[in-house]
This record gives C-alpha cells, sequence and structure tokens, in this order.
C-alpha cells in the first residue's frame, strides 16, 4: 500500500483526481520509489515552483539519488489521469529546468555521478560527514567540489 511521507498539500493546491486507487495502479507499472519521487516533484512544484530554494532543494536531492532522472513518459504514465498534459509539461519543465535534464524514456544515470553517490554513501556509512568526510578523503578539490554537490562543478570532466 502506498503512502506517501510528504508534507500536507495545502488547500489550494489540493488534487481531487489524486486518489489511493490511482497511486495503487501506479504501483502495478512503476516502482513506488520512483512514485514517490514524482509525488515529491509535484508537491514542490505546487508548493514552490516560483521560490528560487525550492528549485535548487530539488537539484540537490537530485544530485545526491544514483536513481535515473524521472522521464516524462513516467510521469504521463502515472498522473495523466490526474493532470492535464498543459499542467503535466509544467511540472516536468520545473523539474527538468531544476535537475538540468529532461529524459523522454528512463536512462541509467552517469558513471561519474554513480561513483560520486557511492563515495557519499561510503562517507556516511562510516560517519564522515558531508562536507567534512569528503574534505578528509585526500581527493582533488574540484573533485572534492564535485562530491559535495556544488553547481559550478557538474561539468567537471575525469
Amino acid at each position: 500500500m502506498l503512502t506517501p511521507c510528504l508534507p500536507q498539500i495545502p488547500s489550494q493546491h489540493r488534487i481531487p483526481a489524486l486518489t489511493k486507487k490511482v497511486l495503487r495502479k501506479a504501483e502495478k507499472l512503476i516502482q513506488r520509489e520512483r512514485i514517490d519521487h514524482m509525488l515529491q516533484i509535484i508537491w514542490m512544484y505546487l508548493v514552490g515552483r516560483r521560490n528560487e530554494a525550492t528549485s535548487e532543494a530539488l537539484r540537490l536531492l537530485w544530485n545526491s539519488f544514483p536513481d535515473a532522472y524521472i522521464s516524462f513518459k513516467e510521469l504521463k504514465t502515472v498522473f495523466g489521469n490526474v493532470f492535464t498534459d498543459k499542467k503535466l509539461k509544467y511540472i516536468y519543465k520545473f523539474y527538468a529546468r531544476a535537475v538540468g535534464e529532461f529524459h523522454e524514456y528512463v536512462e541509467p544515470r552517469s558513471l561519474q555521478h554513480l561513483c560520486r553517490s557511492i563515495v557519499r554513501r561510503v562517507l556516511r556509512e562510516n560517519k564522515n560527514w558531508i562536507p567534512e568526510g569528503i574534505s578528509q578523503t585526500g581527493l582533488a578539490k574540484p573533485l572534492q567540489s564535485f562530491v559535495n554537490l556544488e553547481k559550478a562543478c557538474f561539468q567537471f570532466e575525469l
């Protein structure tokens, strides 16, 4: 049973067509974790799309996950009966701008990104808290910045 752990959506942003039945049906098509990620994107869009901090928070979240980016096709598959095509495009555009990626279909993340995720996970598991743990790795400064999710370093080439 799907029970997303998202804050309550303010009444002016409630979505009557988003029911437990819709979410249960979606779970048969797509992994629950991905649906939760999509709900998070929708919530952030509805509540904070005009706030730059919301976009930055979304960027940081997606640069810390090893998961493949959400594709427009996935979003439409799950929420096509909940939102109009136009609204889905706005939601996806908000997400794509925040994370700096647009994907029509689900594609694996880059090896570079997956390595960053593993370094961050190993640091966390060994109680080397970020960003202090990153500075203790001995990595070159540009790599430390990349692992620390600093915005200017996302074009860093190994």
